[in-house]
């Protein structure tokens, strides 16, 4: 009879790490699902950054040349 309590109390307390091992299991899955959603939004954002820059060089490009041009009439 103390074996299989002892047995008992064992089984007990390996189901109770058990669970407890699946319950970190499933919250560590949710942070890792939050950080991919939040590099997704960081990648986009980078992403559209860089267009907006590359926009702005283009913009910007003739509006220098004309200046410099400008100011060399003068010379």
């Amino acid at each position: 009879p103390v074996i299989l309590m002892s047995q008992n109390r064992q089984s007990e307390k390996d189901r109770a790490v058990t669970h407890n091992d699946y319950q970190v299991n499933i919250k560590s899955e949710l942070e890792i699902a939050d950080l991919h959603r939040k590099l997704d939004i960081l990648m986009a954002t980078i992403d559209t950054q860089g267009q907006l820059i590359q926009i702005l060089a283009r913009d910007r490009t003739p509006r220098v040349e004309t200046t410099h041009h400008i100011f060399s009439l003068g010379d």
